[in-house]
């Protein structure tokens, strides 16, 4: 099997110091899990009434 790396290690390894464009992707990934949360919640209440 193979060793385990602990993720810090590889997030530093990874960072390249643009916190600036880290802060974009959060914010884009964030939106995305509540337009995927709203989706869900939408398709558990069904269609709405007319």
């Amino acid at each position: 099997m193979g060793d385990f790396h602990d993720w810090n290690d590889i997030r530093a390894e990874l960072h390249d110091g643009d916190n600036d464009a880290l802060d974009v992707e959060r914010a884009r990934t964030e939106a995305w899990v509540s337009a995927f949360h709203l989706a869900e919640e939408r398709k558990r209440l069904g269609p709405p009434q007319q």
